[in-house]
């Protein structure tokens, strides 16, 4: 999956291996997480058309989606989903502005139960032997 900026809209291609029997490709795509919300509807979807070996969607800069500010190239978190003829579907790893969203212990999510509550997540125990 790819993410380019052109003319104030991001273009998302995602390449399929030829003869790949997809019936569609989602795109979808946030720029905040709202634990408080219910139900939680933090991501907005996007149906990629095929083109060729890619199936390619594009989000206008400013786009807002159900829960956070308008999408821009800093803020936007997406993933695709795939699915195939068989109704199989599998979906990419999270993305974060250009690049796959990598968790580290630099990473510390955080829970806003509700409003003006806001606590760091402790981290997990260690491994039993």
């Amino acid at each position: 999956m790819r993410l380019e900026v052109v003319d104030g809209t991001m273009w998302f291609r995602v390449t399929v291996l030829p003869g790949s029997r997809i019936r569609h490709v989602d795109l979808y795509f946030a720029t905040q997480l709202d634990t408080v919300r219910q139900p939680a509807w933090d991501f907005a979807v996007s149906r990629l058309p095929p083109q060729g070996d890619e199936y390619r969607g594009a989000v206008p800069i400013g786009t807002v989606p159900p829960c956070g500010p308008p999408a821009t190239p800093e803020n936007i978190l997406y993933y695709t989903s795939v699915q195939d003829l068989a109704d199989y579907t599998v979906s990419s790893k999270m993305h974060y502005q250009f690049a796959e969203m990598a968790f580290g212990t630099d990473s510390v999510p955080r829970f806003a139960l509700f409003p003006r509550c806001d606590f760091p997540v402790p981290p997990p125990p260690a491994p039993c032997d």
